[in-house]
């Protein structure tokens, strides 16, 4: 039988595998469009009000050109801080001053807004299944912040298609999203 502390392991082992396997992705630019252009398709972002997205960091499907058409569409963006030991939503908009977070992801510094306000969160991972699990980096911060937004709210794992997996290590604390994009 497997323990939440297998669980731990076995991911942590598996993340330095898959940060090199998504950093020799090719074609970074044009395969981070056609993801964010699925992610639009969705009827759920077709009825989104407000999203949260992430500010793309290194290997990260590059995330400026969903930020740009979810502004332009008229839609409320936030995206999260790092505040302790837990996930913020902060309002953004495209040129909003950042500051580096202590992992070196760019975050905003305007206030907090109520998480139970998003509609729909992009949510970043390592790796994903097709089923929802997710493997991110291994601090624990979406985990946490994901039980506090509200039901009814759609959460989408997007990744590039080489990081959907059939199977992830996960434990009793990991929170699955309700639908997985891939390009």
């Amino acid at each position: 039988m497997s323990t939440p502390r297998d669980a731990d392991v076995r991911k942590r082992l598996l993340r330095p595998e898959l940060r090199t396997r998504r950093g020799a992705i090719a074609g970074h630019a044009a395969r981070s469009v056609a993801l964010w252009s699925a992610v639009a398709a969705l009827p759920e972002w077709a009825a989104a009000r407000t999203v949260m997205l992430y500010l793309s960091f290194g290997s990260e499907p590059d995330t400026g050109g969903l930020v740009a058409e979810a502004l332009v569409s008229g839609r409320h963006v936030v995206v999260p801080r790092v505040d302790g030991h837990h996930l913020v939503a902060v309002p953004y908009l495209l040129g909003d001053p950042t500051e580096p977070s202590s992992f070196g992801v760019p975050e905003p510094t305007a206030e907090p807004v109520d998480p139970t306000t998003i509609d729909l969160a992009v949510v970043p991972g390592l790796a994903f299944t097709a089923d929802g699990r997710r493997i991110g980096f291994g601090k624990g911060f979406y985990d946490r912040f994901l039980p506090g937004l509200r039901p009814g709210c759609v959460t989408v794992g997007a990744c590039f298609a080489e990081m959907l997996l059939d199977d992830l290590p996960t434990g009793p604390l990991d929170h699955r999203v309700a639908l997985v994009v891939t390009a």
